[in-house]
Order: C-alpha cells, then sequence, then structure tokens
C-alpha cells in the first residue's frame, strides 16, 4: 500500500513539474541554420499595388514644370500665381486604386496599376501622358504608397499599427518594432492575416524557428497584413490554473505534504 502512494506520488510531482515547464521550448530563432540555403528570387522583393492602396502620382518636366499641371490631382484653388513656386504650392491628393484595380486620373483617365510594381506602375502612367508632350521632352514620373500599414497584435510587447514608409519590411523586422514575442507568445506558429487583392482574407503561418522562413513567400509582409502571435500553451491554462509559478510552488508543496504524511504513517 506504502509502496503504490509513492509510485503515485512520484509520477503525480513528475505530471506537475513537466505542465509547468514542458512547454517553454522554441524561445529562440532561427535553430537549424546550419542547414540554410539562399532563396535569391525572395530578396528580390517588391511591394506590388493592390486595390484600396492610397498612391501619390508626381511629374516633372525639366523644362517646363507647368505642362505636368493638368495632370495632377490637386485641392482646387491652392496654386500660386509664381510659377516657379508651383509645386511647393500645390496640395496633392492620393488617388485610391479601385475594386478594379484602377486610378481614375485628369486627362489620362483610368490607369490599371494594381498588381504592378512600383516601376511597372511607373511605365504604364509615362506611357499614356507621354502623348501630350513633344518627344524631344523629357518627362519623370513617381508613384508612391501613402498608406502602407501593418499591424502587430497577440503575445507581443508593444502592439501596435505600424506605418512602413520603405514599403518592405520582413517578419522579423515588424516583431522588432512591437519591441519583439513575449516569453508566452509561440514563435513556432505566428499567424499572418491578409487581405487579397480580390477583397477575402486568408490565413499564413510562419514558424520563425525554422532558418527556411526566411525563404517563405510570406517572409515579407504585404500592405495591411495583420501578424498576431499566439499564446504558448502555458499562457492559455493561466486562464484557469493561475500563474506558472504558482502552479510549480503549489505542486512542490503537494509532494512536501504527501511526503511528510508518508513518513508519519512509516513511523
Amino acid at each position: 500500500m506504502v509502496s503504490r502512494i509513492l509510485r503515485y506520488s512520484y509520477f503525480a510531482l513528475l505530471a506537475i513539474m513537466i505542465a509547468s515547464c514542458g512547454n517553454i521550448r522554441n524561445v529562440a530563432y532561427i535553430n537549424n541554420y546550419e542547414s540554410f540555403k539562399t532563396d535569391t528570387t525572395l530578396t528580390k522583393y517588391e511591394m506590388r499595388f493592390q486595390p484600396k492602396d492610397q498612391v501619390d502620382v508626381l511629374f516633372f518636366q525639366p523644362e517646363d514644370q507647368s505642362l505636368t499641371m493638368p495632370m495632377v490631382n490637386q485641392a482646387p484653388n491652392v496654386l500660386s500665381a509664381n510659377e516657379h513656386s508651383l509645386i511647393s504650392s500645390m496640395q496633392i491628393i492620393p488617388y485610391i486604386i479601385d475594386n478594379e484595380g484602377n486610378i481614375d486620373m485628369p486627362l489620362l483617365g483610368k490607369v490599371h496599376i494594381a498588381g504592378e510594381t512600383k516601376k511597372g506602375a511607373e511605365k504604364i502612367i509615362k506611357e499614356k501622358a507621354s502623348k501630350y508632350f513633344q518627344s524631344n521632352i523629357d518627362l519623370y514620373v513617381n508613384v508612391s504608397l501613402c498608406n502602407f500599414t501593418i499591424t502587430v497584435d497577440g503575445e507581443v510587447e508593444r502592439p501596435n499599427i505600424f506605418n512602413i514608409p520603405s514599403q518592405r519590411v520582413n517578419i522579423f523586422e515588424a516583431l522588432a518594432m512591437a519591441g519583439d514575442i513575449k516569453i508566452t507568445g509561440r514563435k513556432d506558429n505566428v499567424m499572418i492575416i491578409r487581405l487579397e487583392a480580390d477583397g477575402t482574407r486568408t490565413v499564413h503561418r510562419l514558424d520563425l524557428t525554422d532558418v527556411n522562413v526566411i525563404n517563405s513567400p510570406d517572409y515579407y509582409l504585404q500592405q495591411r497584413d495583420i501578424v498576431y502571435v499566439e499564446p504558448t500553451d502555458i499562457q492559455k491554462q493561466e486562464k484557469y490554473f493561475g500563474n506558472m509559478t504558482n502552479l510549480t510552488i503549489s505542486g512542490t508543496s503537494v509532494a512536501v505534504s504527501i511526503g511528510s504524511l508518508l513518513f508519519q504513517i512509516l513511523n
């Protein structure tokens, strides 16, 4: 009888210890870097425009900048009478890419740029605008995304919405901006919720403990991505069983109490 109680006590204490520390794993990022091979196609990642994006389109014509004014999306009655201060006095209004992937530009009409990179969009707009200029006149076009934002939430130190001026950010950079993942967060199953071009939302998952995450097509985030870090199993259990440390202490106390009881029985 006594040996049976001792055996059960041993297994109970062992179970408590495993529950308290068994899930503290995957603390480090990238555990298998020795096997890593770079996919060079991903290092050339470029952001592509999507419906709902807000974009600025600026024209520059060295000989006579005023020639580009009819194609600029600007607020009314804000132009300076001084031709030299024309650009600085303009209030540029961003275009919003519609659900069909177009922006509606003055003079040029609808221009489809969804799915295009920055250089691709600039080339398309320049080709459409060039017919309004003599062939010997240089025209420069700059297209930039105004609302490249990402959201980082869940088990991170500083959850927030972040603006990305560079229009290029990877998952590690995003987490660094949010103060990194807490000890209570999972690094092996980070969720990315993405708004696709057709309006649907998709869910992607990244294992940040695996070096091959760098070769994932989701390594670089897209505009309006939501990064969510799930809690570890221990963190979930705390809602029901209290703090992990208290659980360990309680388990140890139980084991000590059982040991004391057995000592009294045996003596």
